[in-house]
């Protein structure tokens, strides 16, 4: 599995900053878990998702599944994420 960045398997948390074993800071991506559940519950796939967010559904899932971080992921997949589910909610009022 040479070249895959894997999360260390135990993180601590110290003075609000995430650490492995070693005392090396990895990121806080809690907010992966938050959007995955999001997106199930309401049935967004990743393809949707990625092209909302002008990303390609592999790019998506790489972001997800914490194989790729770049700073601007976070804000891009939420406020993709919050643009379909407010033109779902247009489409069920009209």
């Amino acid at each position: 599995m040479s070249g895959i960045n894997i999360l260390p398997r135990f993180v601590y948390k110290c003075n609000n900053k995430f650490t492995d074993k070693e005392g090396r800071q990895v990121p806080d991506n809690r907010w992966i878990g938050s959007l995955v559940g999001r997106l199930h519950n309401a049935k967004i796939t990743y393809e949707e998702l990625g092209r909302e967010a002008q990303m390609t559904k592999s790019y998506v899932s790489m972001i997800l599944n914490g194989h790729r971080n770049p700073k601007e992921a976070k804000e891009r997949l939420n406020a993709a994420y919050e643009r379909i589910m407010a033109r779902r909610r247009a489409e069920r009022a009209s």
